[in-house]
């Protein structure tokens, strides 16, 4: 199993606290901060770029964290799907060993049969096309390339300059 270990950047004490304070405001669930969460901050008694630097440090924290949760993610995830493979192939056991409508029973577990139904398609080409779903999404990269060679979209696209904050 792997290990929920990231790289530490030292931060200011007296915005560490601060921080810490002010994810005690922060909803777990969203991870949404509250908006005078920047208020709070901008009351710590720091030079400006001290206090910028130690935030983006602070970032930096939380990307590594984040960053080995999600490899945890991928390690359970295949534990999971290795789990539900032993299911599936036991239940497929299961019932080329019990007789389909027979009922097994103890004081902790019941085998039992449920019925039920699905749709099978035989012939895709013969459903009328008002029973597919059909999905729209943009090729924004090629709409990004038309423009820049020249396609005009009048109202329906243009390419946005943006400034992106980068830390590292």
């Amino acid at each position: 199993m792997g290990t929920l270990e990231w790289r530490l950047y030292e931060v200011n004490n007296l915005l560490l606290e601060a921080i810490h304070a002010a994810n005690l405001e922060v909803d777990e669930e969203s991870g949404e901060i509250p908006e005078d969460w920047a208020n709070f901050i901008d009351d710590i008694q720091l030079p400006r770029n001290e206090k910028c630097i130690n935030i983006a440090r602070y970032i930096k924290n939380l990307r590594y964290k984040a960053e080995a949760v999600d490899k945890e993610r991928i390690v359970f995830a295949k534990r999971v799907k290795s789990i539900n493979t032993r299911i599936k192939s036991l239940e497929k056991c299961l019932i080329n060993v019990i007789t389909p409508g027979e009922e097994l029973e103890d004081n902790t577990t019941r085998i039992h049969w449920r019925e039920s139904s699905g749709v099978v398609i035989d012939n895709p080409d013969l459903i009328p096309d008002e029973f597919w779903k059909i999905e729209r999404t943009a090729k924004l990269t090629d709409i990004k390339n038309a423009i820049k060679e020249g396609a005009d979209f009048a109202d329906a696209a243009h390419i946005e300059k943006r400034k992106n904050l980068q830390i590292s």
